[in-house]
């Protein structure tokens, strides 16, 4: 699904000061995460945890979804911040939007692969799924590295635990089928990472000159 990449591609563009390899590298390894996620880390987490019919929501969010899926994408911003080595709150945003959006490409497609329903399916990813990964993206990149001060890699654990919570609540939720809270949950959400990509933008000018590979 090209969505996701087509919305980091426009996003990134407001933030011309992050380099291209930036870009490239990060959404790649958040199409990699997410492969990593259904062909491997799910299929061993099944047979340690298996499924168990009836199960809470709440549970289900938080041992299927949660966790295994951020502790993923956090091995993965592990790896750009090694591999880059941030310098400012934008290149962790962008950082952490890449490995979302990239997960959500490959993750919308298999969903839409596999699904009864494609077109329905195709409308709940970028109506719901789509925005709730950017956003989970902007909560770590605001705890790890507020704009106007250097990233701290003391501070990704913190950003790890608000971007589960935050995973959490909404797939609780969402798996409960209260789907008008979801729904109210997902624009607040959006709201917030909208924030954050406006005021990564707005303060782009004041650094243009500086480039990151």
């Amino acid at each position: 699904m090209l969505a996701p990449v087509a919305l980091f591609a426009g996003l990134c563009a407001a933030v011309h000061d992050v380099g291209r390899r930036t870009q490239v590298l990060s959404l790649a390894v958040g199409l990699a995460a997410c492969a990593t996620i259904f062909w491997g880390a799910v299929p061993f987490l099944l047979r340690v945890l298996p499924f168990r019919p009836f199960q809470a929501p709440a549970t289900m969010a938080l041992v299927y979804a949660a966790v295994p899926e951020e502790i993923v994408r956090f091995l993965a911003l592990l790896l750009l911040w090694h591999w880059t080595q941030p310098r400012s709150g934008r290149d962790v945003l962008v950082l952490t939007t890449g490995i979302a959006c990239g997960f959500a490409a490959f993750e919308g497609a298999l969903g839409i692969w596999f699904a009864a329903h494609p077109w329905a399916m195709l409308a709940e990813r970028l109506m719901v799924g789509l925005p709730v990964h950017v956003a989970l993206a902007a909560i770590v990149a605001a705890i790890a590295a507020p704009l106007g001060r250097m990233p701290d890699r003391r501070y990704l654990i913190p950003a790890w635990i608000a971007a589960v919570l935050a995973h959490w609540l909404f797939d609780a939720i969402w798996f409960a089928d209260w789907r008008g809270m979801a729904y109210g949950l997902v624009t607040l959400y959006a709201a917030f990472a909208g924030f954050a990509w406006w005021r990564a933008s707005a303060t782009t000018s004041g650094s243009a000159g500086r480039r990151q590979p």
